[in-house]
């Protein structure tokens, strides 16, 4: 599933003006969570090493099934 929408993907055109965007988007979504997650690690027992990056970067590929059903049908 996901290759498929790869494929659909690449052979789009998306005009660089969207890219810019895209990025600041994703870039405020790291960096917002980290800044939000920061003084709730400090406060507690566990390691800012071990903790803040798995926060910052979820592994949301399985919500993206779902809507890509959604979006596109089977």
């Amino acid at each position: 599933m996901p290759l498929l929408v790869f494929v659909v993907l690449a052979d789009q055109s998306v005009p660089m003006a969207h890219l810019g965007p895209v990025a600041l988007g994703a870039g405020i979504v790291v960096l917002g969570s980290s800044l939000i997650l920061w003084p709730f690690i400090a406060l507690s027992p566990w390691s800012t090493k071990t903790f803040l990056p798995p926060m910052m970067f979820n592994n949301v590929g399985n919500m993206g099934i779902p809507l890509i059903l959604l979006a596109f049908g089977e």
